[in-house]
């Protein structure tokens, strides 16, 4: 701010005040030891993280985890395969997972699906049950 003091722009009643005047010093010091380290401003908050995640986390150029998935198919009609999916140094994986697939065909056709993790279970049934009408 050059030659003018920031105590010119209090109000007089704030100028003589011990809070006040304890914080304008506590600023003044902080203040004082920036200048004296000569250090530039480095920005916002979102390009600094940016450096960060750019120039110290690797995260681009390394090896982040694997995964496999084994199929085997048992049988095609009616459709039987079991499948097996093992993760490794992934944070949304699970480490292990097991679906099993049946399924027929026909008139009236299902599907039935049935995958364990390691804490989870889901399954999943479809069944189309239609009627053969035949025209003469």
């Amino acid at each position: 701010m050059g030659d003018v003091k920031t105590s010119e722009f209090l109000p007089p009643y704030l100028r003589s005040n011990a809070v006040v005047r304890a914080l304008r010093d506590t600023y003044a010091s902080f203040s004082e030891r920036r200048e004296a380290l000569g250090l530039s401003n480095p920005g916002s908050v979102e390009n600094v993280a940016r450096e960060v995640q750019k120039d110290v986390f690797l995260t681009n150029l390394m090896f982040t985890g694997l995964r496999a998935d084994l199929n085997r198919p048992l049988s095609v009609s009616p459709m039987f395969q079991y499948n097996h999916a093992f993760a490794m140094g992934s944070q949304g994986l699970p480490p292990y997972a097991f679906s099993a697939i049946y399924g027929t065909q026909g008139v009236s056709s299902a599907f039935v699906q049935r995958a364990a993790e390691s804490a989870n279970t889901a399954s999943r049934f479809s069944c189309k049950a239609t009627s053969i009408t035949t025209v003469s």
